[in-house]
């Protein structure tokens, strides 16, 4: 499924260097998201998480990264290409702060 639906926690994007956010996909099974958290944390942090269970087999979780410059971003993002999950880019509008 495409439709997942996050509860959005705002955050100010400006404040990330070099920012990657994404629907980041992995497979339903006790440690596959350690997994990926332990390779992505070569490249860079994680600066942002949103995940609910949804009793499938497949997990997407809603995730930003930033990076010490725009070389370790674009490793992360041939990482990615390569041999990491499925993903699919989100703008960073999705996580900017909106007074009400």
């Amino acid at each position: 499924r495409e439709d997942v639906a996050f509860r959005i926690v705002s955050c100010q994007p400006s404040l990330f260097k070099h920012p990657y956010v994404a629907i980041i996909e992995f497979p339903e099974r006790p440690g596959a998201l350690l997994e990926f958290m332990r390779h992505a944390a070569r490249f860079g942090n994680i600066c942002y998480f949103n995940y609910a269970n949804s009793g499938e087999q497949v997990g997407r979780g809603l995730m930003g990264f930033e990076f010490k410059n725009e070389d370790e971003r674009q490793k992360f993002l041939e990482y990615l290409e390569t041999s990491g999950p499925r993903h699919h880019p989100v703008s960073l509008d999705v996580l900017r702060y909106r007074q009400k």
